[in-house]
């Protein structure tokens, strides 16, 4: 990989980590379209760590307000909306982070072969089409207020979003996609959904970058190529992240299944 290729796969993880499209099935297609026959874990998990940055970025008033509350409930032995929000992300860390765990060399030789990355692409698309059903009536302000919709998450709806989180573990399952859209369908407010999604990401994000490092083999002569990746990764995610939060807001994720239908049907018929 030089650092063109890099530049390029950053710019692809950042924007469709974020965006509803899936991530891993984009740098499986790019991949193929760029003859990168290796797969690269460091590169992997350079720009995934600059997609953490972004999201603790982007969300730093809200993360900052989390961890003030959550102290604060600690301190006083009384659950607040703050730590009621940090239980249920660990809830919905569980699914994934077992299937991830149990089922880590499927899931590796299904995203090396990418056979079946048209196809989820199409899948995709049809479960964003149907979040244009489940329009919410709630208070769609902005996201920093999220914790103000807590009587709307329990533990059964965090469970739920977290096993829609692990299936997105497959290449071309948006992870972003597919809680966000559970967390409309089980009748959480747009900011709250998509807020709990990401904040949700990152425990999977650190826990996969924990997995990738003892396989992690640093080629110095790639430095450039992980360094402009993550820049490109970072600049390209935030960017991402504050679109898709106002497509959550406006409540048009369905836009995403056109572009997904078409991309899954050129995978499937030109790719190879």
């Amino acid at each position: 990989m030089d650092t063109l290729q890099g530049f390029i796969l950053g710019i692809v993880q950042g924007l469709t980590e974020f965006l509803p499209i899936s991530s891993s099935g984009h740098l499986v297609l790019f991949q193929k379209i760029l003859h990168i026959a290796h797969h690269d874990l460091a590169f992997d998990m350079a720009v995934h760590i600059a997609t953490l940055v972004a999201i603790v970025f982007v969300f730093r008033i809200f993360l900052a307000r989390l961890i003030k509350n959550s102290a604060s409930a600690l301190k006083t032995k009384k659950l607040n909306s703050a730590a009621l929000f940090c239980w249920y992300v660990i809830v919905g860390s569980v699914p994934a982070a077992a299937i991830g765990v149990l089922f880590k060399d499927f899931f590796e030789n299904l995203f090396e072969s990418g056979k079946t990355v048209g196809y989820e692409f199409l899948i995709m698309g049809l479960i964003l089409y149907f979040t244009r059903f489940k329009k919410s009536k709630g208070d769609l302000g902005h996201y920093e207020e999220a914790l103000a919709d807590m009587g709307q998450l329990n533990v059964k709806k965090a469970l739920i979003i977290g096993v829609s989180q692990a299936i997105a573990i497959s290449p071309a399952i948006s992870r972003s996609g597919m809680t966000i859209a559970a967390g409309l369908a089980v009748g959480l407010s747009p900011r709250l959904a998509s807020v709990y999604s990401f904040v949700l990401s990152i425990p999977v994000i650190v826990g996969a970058a924990i997995l990738m490092l003892k396989d992690v083999q640093m080629d110095q002569a790639k430095l450039a190529s992980y360094g402009v990746g993550f820049l490109a990764s970072l600049i390209s995610g935030i960017f991402a992240l504050v679109l898709v939060i106002k497509i959550v807001k406006k409540q048009k994720l369905e836009y995403f299944s056109y572009y997904l239908w078409a991309l899954g049907l050129i995978v499937i018929f030109f790719v190879r």
